[in-house]
């Protein structure tokens, strides 16, 4: 419905963005905004709050109901307890987008990583 009143659908968006050719617009995008990530608004911190804790519970949830116990438990709950990805910093340095967000993301998330691996090694170890 969306194609016959000509405008693009969610996934057309998104390939168009993802794709090395549209790089250029992202990065006008971006000089339009000096110092300000794109769309972030605060809104990013409830995130961190989902990855460093309901991530771990949720793996845990579904290791367990899969019948995982012991040292497979807790490998599957620590790997869900890492910090995020650094390709997502690479992304954001390639594409000249967020890149102020990627590196905070990936700080909170790594320094935060410790203390979540310590609690889920102490109760699952």
């Amino acid at each position: 419905m969306a194609a016959a009143r000509g405008r693009r659908g969610p996934a057309v968006a998104a390939r168009r963005r993802s794709d090395p050719a549209h790089a250029p617009q992202l990065r006008r995008r971006a000089a339009a905004r000096p110092g300000r990530p794109l769309r972030s608004h605060g809104r990013g911190r409830p995130r961190l709050g989902l990855k460093l804790a309901v991530m771990p519970v949720v793996a845990w949830a579904v290791a367990s109901a899969l019948g995982l116990e012991g040292p497979a438990l807790l490998g599957v709950v620590l790997t869900a307890a890492l910090p995020s990805a650094q390709n997502i910093f690479l992304h954001a340095t390639r594409y000249r987008v967020g890149q102020d967000v990627a590196r905070e993301t990936i700080l909170v998330t790594t320094v935060a990583a410790l203390p979540v691996a310590l609690v889920v090694a102490a109760v699952l170890g």
